[in-house]
């Protein structure tokens, strides 16, 4: 493809098994048509053919002199191309645009020339640049910069996610991986702009990446050269449904030994185009369509596999009920560790899972399974008893007991989830009577601690009470500093960490005898 829209003056994946039926689109010139976007009832794209705006103006492609590049419209219901208009193309190269789904808004790309000044960089080379231009009583007008530009670098190559939240561009900005990487920007409601985020590592190379495509499923087209594939520029495919975290190769009939790129695709017909220089076509660069045909892809199984163990000495708890669940919550199997103390499920590897461990007189535990290729996955799981004896023989509940904030009654997020578990411990003992124990720490006066830690007992209790405790079951009492579980006292001088330990909630059975034996 041509040099002069590569990102700068020179401007390992796996490989899927689709099947693309491919033809040279009829619109094509001797020379260079490249840039396919969908618009209206075709596709708009950049040519230097003869007819472009100023054909007195050249620049030289492979030693010979062309003209600069313009933008071009191909209706293929009628089978006619014409040029943009002159808001649009200038004297310089135009090439890839984005268009909103209301077909209102354009992002296109444009050398560094705008209200009439051609800027060029520290080296003295004139950039790429990303322009907008909105439709007006339906013509294109108001064409305005975007402001993550720069005349030291180039960004182009334009693409939008479905809801057009995102402004997906290709750029040599300082920070790339490479040549050109692939970033997007978030786009505001009040049509700003965020800051350019990188997509990574996993997209990105040493080599150039470029013109990405966002098809309707989020799944992300590019080119690169960084990858391994067949030879020039590949186009490769990464799934949103893996959030961006593999990327595959689309095969030998979209990529040969040339550059391929610019593939856009409608993935409900699963028809489109890409360009390329390969030595069948008819000009410098030339467009293409293609009809894809998916092939069945292999199902990727792995395995996740463990053990249960009581937390408190790792010895293995057998009979426990083992449940694996979508990350939705939707419950896939369940087991029963028996005598080897061991658990095994079969999951797909692109999906995400969530594994449960349940025991009478136990807290439940779980941990979740992120999709990865592993083809075995290790998730051991402990179990605490719900309840123990203490050795002044007070029976609790065995939970980590609830903080609060300095002087604060109110109950925090992370008290929530232990909270539950004392719901779960009632519900499994429908005649366990508690109280709720609140404490302070040391600072304030003792007057007001017994206050504050009796304001955190109510609000410890009401929580229980809203969530179904019968009031009889629970009671709630401050016991304010009188308590303290280490040495920091009046006049002790300890840590924000030291006193946090004391502004807790504890939970004291009070009818121990009604307790089954587990």
């Amino acid at each position: 493809m041509t040099l002069a829209l590569l990102l700068t003056v020179i401007c390992h994946a796996q490989e899927n098994n689709d099947i693309y039926s491919i033809e040279l689109a009829p619109f094509n010139t001797t020379v260079s048509d490249f840039g396919a976007s969908f618009y209206e009832n075709g596709i708009v794209f950049a040519s230097n053919r003869d007819s472009s705006i100023v054909i007195n103006r050249r620049h030289f492609v492979k030693g010979k002199k062309r003209p600069f590049y313009q933008l071009f419209t191909y209706n293929s219901e009628r089978g006619v191309t014409k040029r943009m208009k002159r808001v649009v193309n200038k004297k310089y190269h135009e090439s890839t645009v984005a268009i909103t789904a209301d077909g209102n808004t354009m992002y296109f790309t444009r050398n560094n020339y705008f209200h009439g000044k051609f800027k060029t960089d520290d080296e003295g080379l004139n950039r790429l640049k990303i322009y907008k231009v909105v439709k007006v009583n339906g013509a294109w007008e108001n064409v305005e910069e975007l402001p993550f530009n720069s005349d030291l670098y180039s960004t182009a190559h334009p693409t939008l996610n479905s809801d057009q939240t995102k402004l997906y561009f290709a750029s040599d900005r300082d920070g790339t991986y490479g040549l050109s990487d692939i970033y997007y920007v978030e786009i505001h409601s009040d049509n700003s702009y965020g800051t350019p985020v990188n997509l990574g590592a996993v997209i990105n190379t040493a080599g150039n990446d470029t013109f990405p495509f966002l098809g309707e499923n989020g799944n992300l087209y590019f080119s690169s050269d960084g990858h391994a594939g067949h030879g020039g520029l590949d186009v490769f495919e990464s799934k949103a449904t893996t959030g961006f975290t593999t990327v595959r190769n689309l095969g030998s009939e979209i990529n040969g030994v040339s550059d391929d790129f610019n593939f856009i695709i409608k993935e409900d017909l699963n028809t489109g185009y890409f360009s390329s220089n390969r030595v069948n076509g008819v000009g410098d660069d030339d467009i293409y369509t293609f009809v894809r045909e998916k092939a069945v892809e292999e199902k990727c199984i792995q395995f996740v596999t463990g053990n249960i163990v009581d937390e408190s000495n790792m010895q293995p708890i057998l009979g426990a009920l083992i449940t694996l669940k979508t990350a939705e919550g939707k419950q896939i199997d369940q087991q029963i560790n028996k005598d080897n103390n061991s658990y095994k499920f079969s999951i797909d590897c692109d999906k995400n899972y969530t594994v449960f461990a349940t025991k009478e007189s136990y807290s439940s535990n779980f941990t979740f399974i992120k999709q990865q290729d592993e083809k075995g996955i290790l998730a051991n799981l402990s179990l605490s008893k719900m309840i123990v004896k203490k050795e002044d023989g007070s029976v609790l509940v065995n939970i980590n007991p609830i903080y609060f904030d300095f002087d604060k009654d109110n109950i925090r997020p992370d008290a929530v989830l232990e909270l539950e578990k004392v719901i779960v411990i009632m519900n499994n003992y429908p005649e366990l009577i508690i109280e709720s124990g609140s404490h302070t720490d040391a600072r304030g006066n003792d007057a007001y601690n017994i206050d504050l830690s009796s304001r955190r007992a109510k609000s410890t209790v009401d929580y229980l009470l809203s969530r179904g405790i019968d009031s009889n079951r629970i009671s709630g009492k401050g016991y304010g500093e009188r308590m303290l579980t280490n040495h920091c006292g009046n006049s002790v001088k300890c840590s924000k960490k030291e006193h946090q330990l004391n502004r807790r909630t504890e939970f004291v059975i009070l009818n121990p005898e009604t307790l089954r034996t587990p």
